[in-house]
């Protein structure tokens, strides 16, 4: 059983901030609070190194790959351990999806591969879906979009659709410096 600390942490807040915030939640010095060779140090560790490799993530996605990578978390550690390295927007391209603390996704050109993309699934289909499957897919199986969600609507991440076109248009050069709601 793996016991988180019950730590006192200056962290900004982090939760559902709005779009046009003007700077976002700097890093918290986590490393200083939690005891090394810890199971929460090693958790905390895990989706650090994430958010090194990719600033912005859905939920879900940042989930499974711990679990893939071999990192247990209970829904209240994962919390904890998000509250610690990111945070994410009410709304916006990347709303509701976490992001990199002192990463600000709007100044980068290049982090409009990590934007969202509402999927909305018809109410005449919706039915259907829930007699196929009980809605335990992985996220990286509606990634492919090979079948439709089992929820009436997902916010997908472009960068991890499993489509050549949706990829090759990704990753043609940005004309915008910026990012903004409408652009």
């Amino acid at each position: 059983m793996t016991v988180f600390l019950c730590l006192q942490m200056d962290i900004e807040p982090t939760l559902a901030l709005p779009f046009n915030i003007q700077a976002v939640p700097k890093k918290v010095n986590w490393e200083d609070h939690i005891p090394r060779n810890s199971s929460e140090w090693n958790s905390q560790m895990a989706v650090c190194k994430l958010f090194d490799e990719r600033p912005v993530w859905p939920r879900q996605s940042l989930y499974e790959r711990l679990i893939d990578d071999g990192v247990h978390v209970s829904t209240s550690q994962f919390k904890s351990l998000l509250f610690k390295a990111g945070y994410y927007f009410s709304t916006g391209p990347f709303g509701k999806f976490w992001i990199k603390k002192e990463y600000d996704p709007r100044k980068d050109p290049e982090s409009r591969i990590y934007q969202r993309i509402d999927f909305r699934m018809p109410p005449e289909l919706r039915n259907l879906q829930t007699k196929r499957h009980n809605g335990s897919e992985k996220w990286s199986e509606m990634c492919k979009l090979e079948r439709m969600p089992s929820k009436s609507f997902i916010f997908l991440q472009l960068f991890e659709l499993k489509d050549d076109f949706i990829q090759a248009e990704i990753r043609k050069p940005s004309h915008q410096s910026t990012c903004s709601v409408s652009n």
